[in-house]
């Protein structure tokens, strides 16, 4: 029987039910017969604590009961009122939420087996960075001075993170900072430092082993290693910590960049090469491309055509070329004030256009997001007038409370993706201008090259039609709101604004990037 068998969910708060995993087994009305499975949570709100008062109790008295989730509306202020009203005083338990991420995190990492590894929620408060994770037995305090990650951020900045959504980590985008449960609980749990410290001690003479491995793949002896002594290549392959400056002179004995070295390393760890003397995978024991003056597209026509002919990779390809003809420096100066060149800002502009996508869609999942949150929203207010109650205009001004809060929130994510927008937008046209100057000097099949360039910028410009189209549809259906409550009415115009802000800012890189594809012609 799976682990998640006997986790179940009373989703007593409608709000929060379309986010349970399947893997839970899932009951929407009182059932006292329930108490007997091994993980209980339960989901509602403030004003409905009393409703799940005797579930919640006779769930703890067990120990079944791991969370309560209580989503907060505008009677959130009377919440200990209501708890103690309820006779709930079981508040280690208790999670409370303003929207639909949190119990979605926690409820995914519990059927995953792992919510002690993931992120339920965060906040700042003062100097320090609050932390729960999703087992919600443990809060970690972190100082933003105490972690270097978070001292780079400026204060202005540090509530303006997200959280990925099944809360491996948090991201300040701004800062472009990422921090994940690991780093926090390194930083403040002893046992979990410990822990860690013997798995790294481990990971070490691992990682010793694979750099002796790849040095013997590539036909190198300890001695070989320019750069260091033969005893600390020793030392470092019998899993001695190294530095990054050991490491970049170990990738450069290979021939190689630090990144790809790594990389290498990183294969012989994951696929499990294994030393010289025993049978060797032919595509894990490649020779640096660079080693043999070979590019990499041409290395690897010349190793499928080895390995469709069969037979020994290492020792063909060694005979393509005589090796006494390579001359590998160890390195290539450069100083900051060289001219840069054609595939260097290509690789450049490709990037930008990366991050353009990406601001993009942060922002088209952003305004996907809050255009369902309202549609559920409108759902409530249609039950709620298809079964009016007694306190119906107090329900119903709580709604509307809580689209106001949805906006803001949106308006606030938005806002803060504006100057990230045309911050990418400014560098691509730069970058593009820079490489079509660069393209007059080639000769005619340059041209050639053009087409290759400005398909990604096409693909770009779908995307921002795309975006444009969706947040002009939601401006629309915000504008049309009626007037209601103050809350409202000001969330309504700060969302308009931020709208319009964003979509001038999306046409008005519409019209650059129609520039870019000008050049074609």
């Amino acid at each position: 029987m799976s682990k998640t068998a006997n986790m179940t969910v009373w989703a007593q708060d409608p709000f929060s039910a379309d986010i349970i995993p399947r893997s839970f087994r899932i009951f929407r009305k009182p059932d006292l017969g329930r108490i007997d499975s091994r993980d209980i949570f339960v989901l509602t709100s403030v004003p409905d604590l009393s409703v799940v008062t005797e579930f919640v109790r006779a769930a703890n008295h067990r120990n079944h009961l791991r969370i309560l989730f209580v989503r907060e509306d505008d009677n959130a202020q009377l919440l200990p009122q209501m708890l103690y009203e309820a006779n709930l005083r079981m508040t280690r338990n208790i999670l409370v939420h303003s929207d639909k991420d949190v119990p979605k995190r926690v409820l995914t990492a519990w059927s995953l087996g792992c919510p002690d590894q993931l992120i339920a929620t965060a906040q700042v408060i003062d100097d320090e960075l609050l932390v729960v994770a999703c087992d919600h037995t443990t809060l970690f305090r972190v100082g933003f001075e105490e972690m270097p990650a978070l001292k780079r951020i400026p204060e202005e900045q540090r509530s303006s993170f997200t959280i990925s959504s099944e809360g491996s980590y948090i991201h300040w985008p701004e800062a472009d900072v990422h921090i994940d449960l690991d780093a926090v609980r390194y930083l403040k749990d002893d046992i979990w430092r410990e822990k860690k410290d013997r798995e790294r001690l481990m990971s070490d003479i691992r990682f010793g082993e694979a750099v002796a491995a790849f040095r013997k793949q590539c036909g190198l002896k300890q001695v070989d290693i320019q750069g260091i002594s033969e005893r600390h290549v020793r030392r470092i392959e019998k899993g001695e910590r190294t530095k990054v400056d050991t490491l970049e002179i170990l990738a450069r004995s290979h021939g190689l960049s630090l990144k790809v070295y790594l990389n290498k390393i990183a294969e012989i760890l994951y696929e499990g090469k294994i030393e010289k003397g025993e049978r060797i995978k032919v595509d894990t024991q490649e020779i640096p491309a660079r080693s043999h003056g070979l590019s990499l597209k041409v290395y690897l026509n010349k190793i499928a055509e080895i390995l469709y002919e069969g037979g020994e990779v290492t020792s063909k390809v060694s005979t393509l070329i005589p090796q006494d003809t390579i001359d590998i420096p160890d390195s290539i100066p450069v100083a900051e004030d060289d001219e840069i060149g054609l595939p260097d800002l290509e690789e450049e502009l490709s990037d930008n256009i990366a991050e353009l996508e990406k601001v993009n869609g942060r922002i088209v999942s952003a305004t996907e997001e809050v255009g369902e949150k309202m549609q559920t929203r409108t759902q409530e207010v249609n039950s709620l007038a298809e079964n009016p109650q007694p306190n119906f205009r107090r329900q119903f001004k709580s709604i509307v409370n809580r689209v106001a809060f949805d906006m803001h929130h949106y308006s606030a994510r938005i806002d803060a993706e504006i100057p990230l927008f045309k911050k990418h937008l400014d560098s691509t046209m730069t970058l593009f201008t820079k490489i079509v100057a660069l393209y007059s000097t080639f000769d005619s099949e340059s041209d050639d090259m053009v087409p290759n360039m400005l398909s990604g910028i096409e693909e770009l410009k779908g995307g921002l039609d795309d975006a444009e189209r969706g947040m002009e549809g939601f401006r629309d259906s915000v504008s049309g709101l009626p007037p209601m409550t103050r809350e409202l009415n000001h969330a309504k115009e700060k969302t308009i604004d931020v709208l319009q802000r964003i979509l001038d800012e999306i046409q008005g890189a519409k019209l650059k990037l129609g520039e870019i594809e000008g050049f074609r012609n």
